[in-house]
């Protein structure tokens, strides 16, 4: 069974969080690699790599326990949760 909200992603269009979260999983991976900005990593506290990208008006982690093993973690808008990669990301452009 296809997700009828896969198609979104023939179009590289991610309007809203709530879209995405409705995604199948390989479809919200998909969604990432194409439409993802890489902002940040960090190590959890299983030695999981967890990645943060910014795609659209929200971001998306994903934790990789090897290249080929990883999944969709967390999707979300409130910035409490950039508090674990603050120390990463630059504010400066926001800024100017």
């Amino acid at each position: 069974m296809v997700n009828s909200l896969t198609y979104l992603l023939a179009d590289n269009i991610m309007r809203t969080l709530e879209e995405f979260d409705r995604l199948l999983p390989e479809a919200k991976l998909t969604c990432v690699w194409e439409n993802g900005y890489h902002l940040a990593s960090r190590l959890d506290n299983e030695s999981v790599m967890v990645k943060m990208y910014q795609v659209g008006g929200f971001f998306v982690e994903i934790g990789f326990r090897s290249l080929n093993e990883f999944e969709i973690i967390h999707s979300f808008r409130d910035p409490v949760f950039l508090l674990p990669y603050v120390d990463q990301i630059d504010l400066n452009a926001l800024l100017e």
